[in-house]
């Protein structure tokens, strides 16, 4: 018998599952794509490989760490498209040469198999023809080499260190064709990238991805590791003692709380010695961000001390616990952003906000009063009364409301903004006791986000889903040495998440005394004005 041969025809066979396909793949590498999800909320490294091959996705968006396999991974789903597909193309874009370049030499790698020796023999610089047809080509992350050509799978590699133009480009590049069942398929594009910035592409790109469907494949360093299980010579999970546990564990594998960390069910190739590594070189912000995929990083984040604690549900509105603040930054064709606090146990609690543009100041403070009669301890006018009261059909009440905002602090340069509110029965801030430097201005709001010593003195209701973002994201200027200015990016991808932390900064720079903060000693004539 023949085995050689028969073993041959056996793998000419298009894979059928997704298990096949990941035997050929390791048959024709020599290694073996990681098949586990192991975090939370994260996915299985083979499986953008495995979903873009059968067709199950024609956009796939791939967020994962360093070293984590992207490449090699998007290189074995091209030699397998292109064996078992003929006519199949594939353009590759790499953000950087040598990434690119990277990609092609893991192709090329396989390409010396002997199954696969004498189907492409036309192997040159940048693009390989195969006999059936099927052909792959490397591309430059440039306008130009983006603005033609059609392949029918387009990979835009490293996408965080790519241009926006090229990428724009890149989208429209796939094609449809028709697959060896004689079904027409759509032309299929893949982004993969390490995400080290909030104003990067990939960033925009996972925010397009939430708001046009475009399935996202996420991994972490967890994912890449081997199994920390005792198991074939390797070590077992020491619990606690291991210097990521406060990442990897612990995990629940059905039987209550295990002892073992996550990554006791990986099925990577990294050792954990290889992890520790890696964790120990790398300061917390780079292992969060480019190995754990958790956020961008934070060194550029001008409230990089904002996070988990202070989002929570108990920043909602309790009535009769204390009084309603408003911050707020007014643009027309900017955004305007409107925060609305309560004042409670010494600090802001943040239970709604607006967001908007393209409307008059008026419309803005009629929202804010109509949001206020909303409130379940609101005892006063209804909202429709208050349009009879504002023109004078009906005289202002008496009592007052006792609930209504008792500070409204915002831009200094809206007049319009401070005459509607005073109109309507509001009164806002001095603009002379609200005007003052950036620089001096977030550091209030940092001290009122966090302490030095972790207090939380500004708690953030989820709903308030502009603001969070805004103060997870809003950056500062990078100077020519690398280091950062304290002053914010003036990019205007960064411009978008300064209309919320704005709307903060005047506030929390008004009522700073509040907090016990004092930051310049001679602003005492402006803040004795008054409001």
């Amino acid at each position: 018998m023949d085995v050689d041969r028969l073993l041959r025809q056996a793998l000419q066979v298009p894979p059928r599952s997704d298990e096949h396909l990941r035997d050929w793949i390791e048959l024709i590498t020599g290694s073996r794509i990681p098949n586990a999800g192991v975090c939370p909320e994260h996915d299985r490294p083979f499986g953008f490989v495995s979903d873009l091959f059968f067709h199950r996705v024609d956009e796939a968006l791939v967020l994962a760490n360093r070293t984590g396999s992207k490449t090699f991974s998007t290189a074995a789903l091209y030699l397998a498209k292109n064996f078992f597909a003929a006519g199949f193309s594939v353009g590759h874009i790499g953000a950087i040469e040598a990434q690119a370049r990277r990609c092609y030499s893991y192709y090329r790698a396989g390409l010396r198999h002997d199954l696969l020796r004498d189907e492409a023999p036309d192997s040159r610089l940048r693009e390989t023809e195969w006999r059936n047809g099927s052909r792959i080509e490397i591309l430059a992350g440039t306008e130009a080499a983006t603005q033609g050509g059609h392949p029918h799978l387009t990979c835009f590699d490293e996408l965080d260190q790519g241009r926006r133009q090229p990428f724009e480009n890149a989208k429209g590049m796939p094609t449809e064709y028709i697959d060896a069942d004689g079904k027409r398929q759509l032309g299929q594009f893949l982004v993969t990238s390490t995400r080290t910035s909030s104003l990067g592409l990939m960033q925009r790109a996972l925010d397009d991805a939430e708001t046009n469907g475009t399935p996202v494949y996420r991994w972490c360093a967890l994912e890449t590791m081997e199994a920390c299980d005792g198991q074939d010579g390797r070590p077992d999970c020491d619990g606690e003692a291991c210097p990521i546990w406060r990442w990897c564990g612990p995990c629940n594998c059905g039987v209550g709380e295990s002892p073992h960390g996550r990554a006791v069910h990986a099925d990577g190739w990294r050792s954990r010695a290889g992890i520790l590594a890696i964790f120990r070189r790398a300061g917390e912000d780079t292992w969060l961000a480019h190995h754990l995929c958790q956020k961008p990083e934070a060194k550029a984040l001008i409230y990089s001390n904002f996070g988990e604690a202070n989002v929570t549900a108990t920043a909602d509105y309790v009535p009769g616990a204390g009084p309603v603040y408003i911050g707020y930054d007014w643009g027309f064709v900017d955004v305007t952003h409107i925060s609305l606090y309560q004042l409670r146990d010494a600090c802001l609690h943040q239970f709604d906000e607006l967001v908007g543009s393209q409307r008059s100041e008026r419309e803005w403070v009629r929202e804010v009063v109509r949001r206020v009669c909303a409130l379940p301890d609101y005892r006063g006018p209804k909202f429709e009364q208050w349009l009879r009261i504002w023109p004078g059909n009906e005289p202002w009440p008496v009592p007052w409301p006792q609930v209504w905002p008792q500070m409204v602090a915002g831009d200094p340069s809206a007049p319009q903004m401070r005459f509607e509110l005073r109109e309507h029965g509001l009164t806002p801030a001095n603009p002379d006791r609200v005007r003052h430097n950036v620089e001096a201005g977030q550091d209030v709001v940092r001290a009122v986000v966090r302490t030095a010593d972790g207090e939380v003195r500004l708690f953030v209701h989820p709903r308030c889903t502009e603001t969070i973002r805004s103060f997870k994201n809003y950056r500062a200027r990078q100077l020519d040495d690398g280091s950062f200015d304290a002053r914010p990016d003036p990019d205007p991808a960064n411009h978008v998440y300064s209309h919320a932390t704005d709307a903060a900064r005047y506030l929390c720079w008004t009522v700073r005394r509040m907090f016990g903060i004092r930051q310049v000693a001679d602003d005492e004539s402006a803040d004795t004005k008054g409001v």
